[in-house]
């Protein structure tokens, strides 16, 4: 069967994509192959009420349109699609006629996961036992929803993918245009530096060891180191690579240096904190022979008292000899008193005096 070019419908899920928006550089390969006398094969639709809907071969039909105009006539296969169908059609197709197109298949994932994820949210698919209730489809899922008729893409290659959709800086994701590790000193950004600028949680960061890195000129194999020298780097460090003070080459050299500094401070803080135990030390040993002599002195002035006590005064009035003694008898007890209160305080002061 032959119908018109103009005739032919997108795929009801393809605006779902990047908003439905082609790519020219693949539009132009099409057209530059027509030009030569490849025309495109069939083109696979399903038949939709009065309307002829594209499976897949947007780019195709666009570069025919562009190059035998709107009304060329090709020839169509009709086939019964569901719309699952229709998006696995579609979706298998991105991924393997555009596998070098990064964006691309981010956001075929994406539109895939959000896909079966209002398919989980109907009752249309139901939750593995050992799933939660608020938990999204997974990777695992999407790759085995895209393989159904074979395998299509890796569960990993579709973490990977949705990590970086999470993680990574949507301006690095802009300038990621190629699925190949193509390293440009300027512009491109392969996903394999994503992947691994991933790892920094600060979108600014993320970008400058990305602007840093193509300005140095550094290959991509060493941006994990980089990334995760920085990531392990103390605060000044970081904050020297933000104003510009060193290189990323340089990160490693300066963290050393800082480790460097920091036991030459850690040496003075010991050695400081030994003179602080050494005065302390001294000082405690000062107070208790102070204590000691103080023992002896109290010691010889009760041994005096007590030679006073046992002594009979001849006082003129017997009144006055009871006062006397009842308050003799009263500084002997307070005296008593507080050699029992330097005892004490002397054996409190046996103590190991350590560091702060």
């Amino acid at each position: 069967m032959k119908i018109k070019l103009s005739e032919l419908k997108s795929n009801p899920f393809k605006k779902e994509i990047n908003g439905g928006k082609l790519n020219e550089t693949n539009i132009s390969k099409l057209i530059e192959s027509i030009n030569h006398g490849t025309l495109p094969k069939i083109f696979t639709v399903r038949k939709l009420g009065n309307n002829y809907e594209l499976c897949f071969g947007h780019h195709r039909l666009e570069a025919l349109k562009r190059v035998k105009g709107k009304n060329y006539e090709v020839i169509i296969d009709v086939v019964k699609r569901t719309d699952e169908q229709m998006i696995v059609d579609m979706a298998r197709e991105n991924l393997a006629q555009r596998s070098d197109d990064f964006r691309e298949e981010m956001a075929t994932v994406k539109f895939v996961r959000k896909y079966l994820n209002d398919q989980l949210r109907n009752g249309a698919i139901r939750r593995r036992p050992h799933e939660r209730s608020d938990q999204d489809i997974g990777a695992r899922q999407i790759a085995l929803f895209l393989s159904k008729d074979g395998k299509m893409i890796s569960h990993s290659k579709v973490a990977n993918l949705l990590k970086i959709d999470a993680r990574v800086s949507p301006k690095l994701i802009e300038q990621a245009e190629t699925s190949k590790n193509q390293w440009d000193a300027k512009t491109n950004v392969s996903p394999s530096i994503l992947n691994e600028v991933a790892q920094l949680k600060d979108f600014k960061d993320q970008e400058l060891i990305v602007k840093k890195a193509q300005d140095e000129e550094i290959g991509h194999k060493k941006v994990r180191e980089i990334v995760s020298s920085f990531q392990d780097a103390p605060p000044e460090v970081k904050e020297k690579v933000r104003k510009g003070e060193i290189n990323l080459s340089e990160i490693k050299e300066e963290v050393e240096n800082e480790e460097m500094n920091q036991r030459s401070k850690a040496i003075k803080n010991a050695k400081d904190n030994e003179l602080r135990i050494k005065k302390t030390e001294e000082m405690l040993t000062d107070l208790k022979d102070q204590i000691d002599t103080e023992f002896y002195r109290i010691n010889k002035l009760m041994f005096l008292v007590g030679k006073v006590r046992k002594t009979k005064l001849y006082l003129q009035k017997p009144k006055e000899k009871e006062n006397f003694f009842k308050y003799l008898d009263g500084i002997i007890s307070r005296v008593e008193k507080w050699s029992i209160n330097l005892r004490n305080l002397k054996e409190n002061l046996e103590l190991e005096v350590i560091a702060e």
